[in-house]
């Protein structure tokens, strides 16, 4: 860490903006896997998904960051969901880009990011964040809103926008 001038970590060190982006993102759209092998090695990895000109932003900060980024994979989905009005039929492209290393997983997860199933754990907003300068909010609550934070949508008519939504 220290070859890669991230370490001492302070609110003055030039690449906490990045970090606290990704660190945003992880919180909306992001994995991180922390686990051994059938050897009992270690591995990690850190899986950012989203938009293809998203990720590209985010492997250009992971570059800045010290970091290879993994290469932009495309996955083709379907699935059929059963709703109270019948079943529905959602297809559509996910895309994503996956960083095996251990250095980042672990300086990530030290700062706040849950490993694992984010939907099956209790987690918080790291105190760094929610303490932090009013930048450093705001760099985390832009990346988390952007990857979570649903487009406004008209109504029918095209006339008024729906409120953006958030879903948790």
């Amino acid at each position: 860490m220290n070859e890669k001038q991230l370490l001492p970590l302070s609110t003055h060190s030039p690449k906490l903006a990045a970090i606290t982006r990704l660190v945003g993102h992880m919180f909306g759209d992001g994995c991180l896997y922390i686990g051994k092998n059938n050897k009992g090695q270690i591995l990690a990895q850190v899986i950012c998904t989203g938009k293809p000109e998203d990720l590209g932003e985010i492997a250009n900060e992971l570059v800045y960051l010290g970091f290879k980024p993994g290469k932009l994979i495309s996955q083709k989905r379907e699935s059929i969901i059963t709703t109270p009005r019948g079943q529905r039929k959602i297809s559509g492209t996910s895309h994503k880009i996956v960083i095996p290393s251990i250095a980042l997983a672990c300086l990530i997860h030290a700062l706040g990011v849950p490993a694992g199933d984010k939907a099956n754990q209790e987690y918080t907003i790291p105190s760094w964040v929610m303490g932090g300068p009013k930048w450093v909010k705001e760099e985390f609550l832009a990346a988390y809103f952007g990857s979570e934070l649903e487009r406004p949508r008209t109504q029918q008519e095209d006339i008024t926008f729906n409120p953006p939504v958030l879903p948790l």
